[in-house]
């Protein structure tokens, strides 16, 4: 697995941990202490292992750094980065939610160090998960009967 931060990118807007867990407590719809806690149920198990896998992914932390900050041993960020690996193969739903945790940590990142860029962040995070999902869906996505061209074929038209 390669890191997606290109090391030009300065340290004060790459994501950090708590940025990454935040991403995907709010894209899985858990709390940050379920993510961090001891639990296992798998509504935790999820979020928690794609929060691992991002965190070494978009950070240049080592393992054991990144299992400290989960209150978590290096051996287990590494079975949740091969956990995750092997859902996102198997699960196209599950890798959409890990993409979008990711962009949305990027966009944390970016808001809790510069506000000013926050909305723009959000606009740019949002229209490239609807234009992901409209590339995915293209063949299942329904237009309006306004946009569709059914009104020429009812004898509707002008």
């Amino acid at each position: 697995m390669t890191r997606s931060i290109p090391m030009e990118i300065p340290e004060e807007i790459a994501p950090k941990i708590p940025d990454i867990v935040a991403a995907c407590a709010q894209t899985f719809s858990v709390r940050v202490s379920d993510i961090m806690g001891r639990r296992h149920p798998r509504e935790f198990v999820l979020p928690r292992h794609a929060a691992m896998y991002l965190a070494c992914k978009m950070t240049m932390h080592s393992l054991p750094v990144i299992g400290r900050e989960f209150a978590r041993d290096h051996t287990s960020v590494m079975h949740a980065r091969k956990a995750c690996e092997a859902r996102m193969e198997h699960w196209p739903d599950y890798a959409e939610r890990v993409a979008a945790a990711e962009a949305l940590a990027g966009v944390m990142a970016i808001h809790n160090r510069n506000p000013a860029v926050r909305r723009l962040a959000l606009f740019n995070a949002y229209a490239s998960a609807v234009r992901r999902k409209l590339e995915r869906d293209a063949a299942v996505v329904r237009l309006p009967p306004v946009l569709r061209d059914e009104g020429a074929s009812k004898g509707r038209g002008g």
